[in-house]
């Protein structure tokens, strides 16, 4: 009888610890997959924040390779603007100095220098050589330079037309008019008062005449007189006056073969 409780009582504690083993195997599997999806939760975290500081990199560098091309293209447009501005001036202003020497000195221009660029930033001087018609010239350097790189040398240009209209120097003060498709240019040049005979406030300006192979082939000089109002500024229009005409005529080889040069009595003179 109590060899068969004994049993009874075996069979029961290795139920309770077969359901107890049970149990445990039951609670430590939930716990492994719970911790299981812990982990996978935390390295799906890990991986988006690490996608994020990756997409943040990406933008930063992406960022300083946008920058860094705007530069450069900034840069070469910039330097693109100034080589065209250069040779612009390089083109336009040549033949405004031609006509300023061939019309303010008596002097005959034979030839100029081709203005250089100097470091694609900067224009070089101006070189002319000049045929002298006095006795004393032989004694002087027969060439002429204006420095075109000087703070004091300025110019401008006309948004419309693209081309010089003002150019200022020392000793240089001028202003420009085309017409007649460019065979005509109109310069003005700077106020001057006049003191001999009255005061008179009065504007030079010359008529360049050119032919179909751009060459000068006549100059009108005229002086426009204003009477003078408060010692230096100008009144009433008063009249035109004709001073001087220069002509020219070429050779088949394009050199000058004839000089003319008139020049008229001051109306205020006998």
């Amino acid at each position: 009888m109590n060899r068969k409780l004994f049993c009874r009582g075996l069979r029961r504690s290795m139920l309770v610890i077969l359901l107890s083993l049970i149990c445990f195997a039951s609670y430590s599997q939930t716990e492994a997959d719970s911790l299981k999806a812990r982990i996978n939760q935390l390295e799906q975290q890990l991986k988006i924040k690490q996608d994020s500081i990756d997409l943040r990199q990406r933008f930063v560098q992406d960022s300083i390779i946008r920058v860094r091309e705007k530069f450069v293209k900034d840069s070469i447009l910039h330097r693109k603007q100034i080589l065209d501005s250069l040779t612009f001036l390089q083109r336009e202003l040549p033949p405004l100095f031609e006509a300023i020497n061939w019309t303010t000195r008596e002097d005959i221009i034979s030839n100029a220098d081709k203005i250089a660029i100097i470091g694609d930033s900067v224009l070089g001087d101006y070189v002319y050589h000049k045929l002298p018609l006095g006795m004393s010239d032989p004694y002087n350097p027969w060439k002429g330079s204006l420095g075109l790189n000087d703070k004091h040398f300025r110019y401008n240009i006309d948004k419309k037309t693209k081309k010089i209209n003002t150019i200022q120097a020392p000793l240089l003060n001028m202003s420009f008019n085309y017409a007649n498709q460019g065979m005509l240019l109109v310069m003005q040049e700077a106020y001057v008062i006049q003191n001999n005979a009255g005061k008179y406030y009065k504007i030079p300006f010359d008529s360049i005449f050119y032919d179909r192979n751009k060459r000068i082939v006549k100059i009108k000089r005229y002086i426009q007189l204003y009477k003078l109002v408060n010692s230096n500024q100008k009144g009433d229009f008063m009249c035109t006056s004709l001073t001087q005409v220069k002509q020219y005529q070429y050779g088949a080889n394009n050199q000058m073969i004839h000089y003319e040069l008139v020049k008229f009595c001051d109306r205020f003179n006998s």
